[in-house]
């Protein structure tokens, strides 16, 4: 039986992988968004796979106008599903462009 293994980024890996600034991260972290799966042993922020999926998730409602508030909403309601996810973005969207 194989295991699935996963990958762990510092904070300064994940920023540069997410093409945003750590700075940011702290921000999405002392509003609740998006926290780290841990700390290593100097303390410092690792993130995962998982916040991998919550940022882009969290990028793409900020791309559609979303506010945080409405953000941390979302994303209480949502699960991991990946498809579901998109499925609830692209009706989010779709509201979005009717009120306009």
């Amino acid at each position: 039986m194989s295991t699935i293994s996963k990958t762990y980024y510092t904070i300064g890996s994940f920023a540069k992988l997410t093409s945003t600034t750590e700075g940011t991260l702290r921000f999405y972290e002392r509003k609740g968004l998006l926290k780290p799966s841990g700390y290593n042993e100097k303390g410092h922020r690792i993130y995962s796979d998982d916040e991998l999926f919550r940022l882009h998730q969290i990028l793409n409602l900020k791309y559609f106008d979303y506010s945080l508030d409405e953000i941390s909403n979302y994303l209480e309601q949502d699960s991991k599903d990946f498809h579901a996810s998109l499925e609830m973005q692209h009706e989010l969207l779709l509201q979005k462009h009717f009120q306009r």
